[in-house]
């Protein structure tokens, strides 16, 4: 990783995986939808380095939920090869956040993807979107501000 430290080193989170040879597909490069997957693993590792429990006491009625999510592929990732995941929020919204993955390629030394998502919490009994909580947002910007001092 250490060519890759640069790049990383504005992310809070940093999650490192390896490509497995059956991420990959007929044209032999991973499949679209592993990088997905990916910073599915990513988001958990933020989620959890800021110590948000997905099992609240008062969240037997809320769920997290991906309202919308994309990816742009900007470089063919094979098997062998290592994966850094530099995950952070860009923005939180009333009722959202707005989380980014940047995805880089050890063997290629270079970013391979940038994945965002928009997370929300669900009410399981009213199916309506809640607002982000105060505390997760006093969290998130605790970590921002420490990343901007270091």
């Amino acid at each position: 990783m250490s060519n890759l430290s640069k790049q990383l080193q504005p992310f809070p989170v940093v999650t490192e995986i390896r490509v497995r040879w059956g991420e990959m597909d007929a044209y032999q490069h991973v499949n679209n939808v592993v990088y997905f997957r990916w910073a599915e693993t990513a988001r958990i590792d933020y989620l959890n380095m800021l110590s948000i429990s997905l099992a609240e006491p008062n969240a037997q009625n809320e769920v997290l939920v991906i309202g919308q999510q994309e990816c742009k592929y900007l470089l063919p990732v094979t098997y062998p090869d290592t994966i850094w995941v530099g995950t952070q929020i860009k923005e939180i919204k009333e009722d959202r956040l707005i989380m980014e993955c940047q995805m880089y390629s050890e063997k290629n030394g270079r970013l391979a993807a940038i994945s965002k998502h928009q997370i929300f919490i669900l009410d399981k009994v009213s199916n309506q979107k809640l607002p982000i909580p105060n505390h997760w947002r006093k969290r998130i910007q605790e970590v921002q501000a420490m990343l901007l001092t270091s």
